[in-house]
C-alpha cells in the first residue's frame, strides 16, 4: 500500500512538472500585446484593496475606459477588468471570483457588446486564466458543461499559444500583434494604434449577418450578475462602449442589435439601473475616425475622450 500511494505521488509531481515547464515553453509564443493583456488582468491582486470603481465586459469595455482619467475626474481609484471574448455567464463568475478578492468596492459599471445575448456558453477563451476561486471555477465548468478539460491545468489554459511559440522557435519572429501597447494603467492597454482602412471602420461580424437568436441563459447571467452586485450594496451602471458611427449603419436594422436593445432597456429599466451611452454613438463627444482601432473598438485617444465622458456622467449620477 505505501508502494502505491508512493507511486501516485510520484506520478502527481511529475504531471505538475511537465504541466508548468509546457505552460512555461507555451509562453514563448505570446506576442506583446497577448502579454500585456494577460499581466493587467492579473495585476488586479495589487489593487484589490483600493479599487472603488471596477469596469467588467469584453474586448470593448477593455478598449474603452482609462482608469487613470476616470480617477482624475472622479477621485475614485478605478481598474479595468475587460476580458476579451467575454460572455455575461463568463462576466458572472469573474465577478463572483473579483467580489472574494475585493475590499472598497463601491460601484460596478458593466460593459456591453450587442452581440453578447448571442454568444455560445462556453468557458471562455481567457475566463479560465483569471479566475483565482476553485469553487467558482469549477461552477463555471460545471454551468458550461466544459467539454475542454484541459482547462484545469496551467498549460491547458494557454494552448492556442502552441502555434506562436513553434513559430517563434523555427522562425524567431513572433506573431503579429493587433494592438501597439505603450503602457498598462490597472487593467487598460494603452493601445496607440488606430485604423489602417476605412473598411476596418464597416461591420465583418458574421453573427448580425447570420442573425443568431438569442442565449437566453447568456440573458439570465447578465441579470444574475446585477443581482450579485445589489445584494452586496454595490451600485450598478450598464454602459455601452462608443462604435463607430459607419459599423452602426451596417447594424441598425439586423434582428441581433434590435434585440440587444430591447433586452438591454428591459433589463435597465426592471432594475432601475441607468445606462451610459444608449445609442452607442456617443455625439457628445465628437469621436473621429481616428479614435478606432476598428469599427467596434476605441484606441487610445478615443479611450480618453469616451472616460472623459463618461466620468461627468458619473459624477452627475453619484457625486
Amino acid at each position: 500500500m505505501k508502494k502505491f500511494i508512493k507511486r501516485v505521488i510520484i506520478l502527481v509531481v511529475v504531471i505538475f512538472l511537465i504541466d508548468y515547464l509546457f505552460s512555461l515553453l507555451l509562453d514563448f509564443g505570446r506576442p506583446e500585446d497577448y502579454k500585456a493583456f494577460i499581466d493587467s488582468k492579473l495585476s488586479y491582486q495589487k489593487y484589490k484593496k483600493e479599487t472603488q470603481i471596477l469596469f467588467i465586459g469584453d474586448s470593448h469595455t477593455a478598449d474603452a475606459f482609462v482608469p487613470s482619467e476616470i480617477k482624475k475626474l472622479t477621485g475614485k481609484n478605478t481598474f479595468n477588468y475587460g476580458v476579451y471574448h467575454m460572455s455575461p455567464v463568463e462576466g458572472y463568475f469573474i465577478l463572483q471570483d473579483l467580489l472574494k478578492r475585493s475590499k472598497s468596492l463601491e460601484y460596478v459599471v458593466l460593459g456591453t457588446n450587442p452581440t453578447m445575448f448571442n454568444r455560445n456558453v462556453t468557458e471562455g477563451k481567457y475566463t479560465p486564466m483569471f479566475i483565482k476561486n476553485y469553487l467558482v471555477f469549477l461552477e463555471l465548468l460545471t454551468v458550461t458543461e466544459c467539454k475542454n478539460l484541459s482547462v484545469i491545468t496551467r498549460s491547458g489554459k494557454k494552448l492556442d499559444l502552441f502555434l506562436p511559440m513553434i513559430k517563434i522557435f523555427f522562425t524567431g519572429h513572433e506573431s503579429k500583434t493587433v494592438r501597439n501597447i505603450k503602457n498598462i494603467d490597472r487593467g487598460y492597454l494603452e493601445n496607440v494604434k488606430n485604423y489602417t482602412d476605412i473598411n476596418d471602420l464597416h461591420c465583418k461580424n458574421k453573427i448580425y449577418k447570420n442573425s443568431k437568436k438569442v442565449i437566453p441563459l447568456q440573458v439570465e447571467y447578465f441579470n444574475k450578475s446585477i443581482r450579485l452586485l445589489k445584494q452586496n450594496n454595490i451600485m450598478v451602471v450598464i454602459a455601452n462602449p462608443p462604435i463607430n458611427h459607419m459599423y452602426i449603419e451596417d447594424i441598425k436594422n439586423t434582428n441581433v442589435y434590435k434585440n440587444y436593445n430591447f433586452i438591454i432597456d428591459s433589463i435597465a429599466k426592471n432594475n432601475n439601473i441607468e445606462i451610459y451611452n444608449q445609442n452607442q454613438i456617443n455625439k457628445n463627444i465628437n469621436l473621429i475616425n481616428e479614435d478606432f482601432l476598428n469599427g467596434e473598438h476605441l484606441c487610445y485617444t478615443g479611450a480618453l475622450k469616451n472616460s472623459t465622458e463618461f466620468a461627468k456622467y458619473f459624477n452627475n449620477l453619484f457625486l
